[in-house]
């Protein structure tokens, strides 16, 4: 009984390593000399891509295309809240947009 659990655990284990992989890339760039945020990536199985940014000082927002064509945004946010957006890509390249301005 108790190797049929670890050998449960162990291919649990693997098999959440090997499903659920997320590829992501963080960023901080200036906008008139202010650092401002951004992190994107792909997330669940790779079918999803997200797109966050943050700038503290000014008014921002995130947007993506989408596998079908069309646009998902995060709509514009206040100085220091997070614009964050999330959709289904397929297995097609991310193509993530961040917009910082005010």
């Amino acid at each position: 009984m108790k190797k049929r659990i670890v050998a449960l655990a162990t291919t649990l284990t693997v098999l959440a390593s090997c499903v659920a992989p997320v590829l992501a890339t963080s960023s901080v760039f200036y906008y008139k000399d202010t650092p401002v945020y951004w992190d994107y990536g792909r997330t669940f199985l790779y079918v999803n891509a997200y797109s966050s940014v943050l700038s503290r000082y000014y008014t921002h927002s995130t947007s993506m295309k989408k596998s079908d064509g069309g646009v998902a945004s995060s709509g514009n946010k206040a100085p220091g809240v997070t614009a964050k957006v999330e959709a289904y890509v397929g297995f097609s390249d991310p193509q993530c947009y961040c917009n910082v301005g005010g």
